[in-house]
């Protein structure tokens, strides 16, 4: 029955819904580049997760810099679109509501800015950015990557070389694909910036534990230690929070702060009962935003955290990161950038809650130890 449905489906896709919308959009092929000069008006599609929008920061600083008065919008999601907030790269932040009269709204509310271009920055969801596209700029240039039958949504499709390149090396080439730009050979930084509420949040947290930023001269710091991840592969288990935690407080001598998803706010509170003092949780109640995370992790000495996108925040935020990747998802294009860091990679086919608990305790440490040597510690 399973494979009678997939037969159906790929009928009516390829036989039906792939020849009406090519009759409907009609979107002209661009040949050759587009004179970013010529243009007005740039929106790029980011509506995914949270480490996407940071890892497309260097493109919007880019962008600006060759033309500070080109007007530059981003869609994004209702999880990400915080990553944005007083970024000075960008000027509209269009974010993807959940309903479809929300969509609606969303979509009359873009089209008002008429957008030149339209980058789909999105590989894996072609269709969906295809339309969206088509529908906030119908005039426009659309733009999107991926293979040749979704190209009628577009006016140029590219198909970009991955798996050797950092992605926010992907994403700066396929720009200079489009505008025909020379490689780029400047800094890759990341960048968020936490607001002032964000950073008041961290300073009266710190002032209640006693743990000190780590632009506090002659005081002890603090290492931030991530329990969440956004997939189980990726995801570390409860023995392995315990021991990580455990390791840094009473074999590193390490102050250790506690960072989770909302829904393993539970779990967080558990790990830091059970360790003990030297063991706290941001927040202390309830939950903190993502420029709090942010500002948080910018005091802290460094990271240590199951790959996710607390990865690339602490890259924006020039902290030190010890990861854990499993070899079942892509890993180089996810790495940490621009500051020092370790990567601990799981047996060949294995997620990252196979690591062994030693194997964690080993590599933490020697992590810690170098840091130290370092700074001179």
């Amino acid at each position: 029955m399973r494979k009678i449905l997939r037969a159906l489906e790929l009928i009516l896709r390829y036989g039906i819904v792939y020849p009406v919308l090519r009759l409907i959009l009609r979107n002209p092929q661009l040949e050759g580049t587009i004179d970013l000069d010529s243009i007005r008006s740039l929106l790029i599609l980011r509506y995914d997760r949270l480490g996407d929008i940071v890892v497309t920061t260097p493109v919007l600083r880019r962008l600006k810099e060759l033309r500070s008065d080109l007007k530059l919008g981003v869609l994004a999601s209702s999880a990400n679109a915080e990553l944005l907030r007083g970024n000075p790269h960008v000027d509209r932040i269009h974010v993807l509501p959940k309903s479809w009269f929300g969509v609606l709204r969303m979509i009359r509310q873009a089209r008002i800015e008429r957008y030149d271009v339209v980058l789909n920055f999105i590989f894996n969801r072609t269709t969906s950015g295809g339309i969206l596209a088509n529908l906030i700029s119908p005039k426009g240039i659309k733009v999107g990557q991926g293979a040749e039958q979704y190209g009628f949504y577009f006016n140029k499709l590219l198909s970009l070389d991955r798996g050797n390149d950092h992605m926010a090396e992907v994403l700066m080439k396929y720009v200079d694909r489009v505008f025909g730009l020379q490689p780029f050979s400047g800094s890759m930084q990341f960048e968020v910036f936490p607001d002032r509420n964000s950073t008041d949040q961290v300073s009266v947290f710190l002032t209640g534990t006693g743990f000190a930023a780590r632009t506090a001269s002659g005081a002890k710091g603090f290492t931030v230690l991530n329990i969440s991840a956004a997939e189980e592969p990726r995801s570390i288990n409860l023995a392995q929070m315990i021991i990580l935690a455990a390791v840094l407080t009473r074999e590193c001598d390490q102050n250790v702060v506690l960072i989770s998803a909302p829904s393993d706010r539970m779990v967080r509170r558990s790990v830091a009962q059970i360790v003990g003092d030297q063991c706290r949780e941001f927040p202390e109640r309830g939950d903190a935003g993502l420029l709090a995370i942010a500002a948080l992790i910018g005091a802290a000495q460094c990271v240590v955290t199951p790959d996710t996108s607390v990865v690339h925040i602490a890259s924006a935020m020039k902290t030190p990161v010890l990861a854990f990747y499993t070899p079942l998802q892509v890993t180089n294009e996810w790495l940490p950038m621009g500051i020092p860091y370790e990567m601990v990679l799981a047996d060949p086919g294995k997620p990252v809650s196979s690591i062994s608990p030693e194997f964690m305790r080993s590599k933490t440490k020697a992590f810690i130890h170098s840091l130290k040597e370092r700074q001179g510690a």
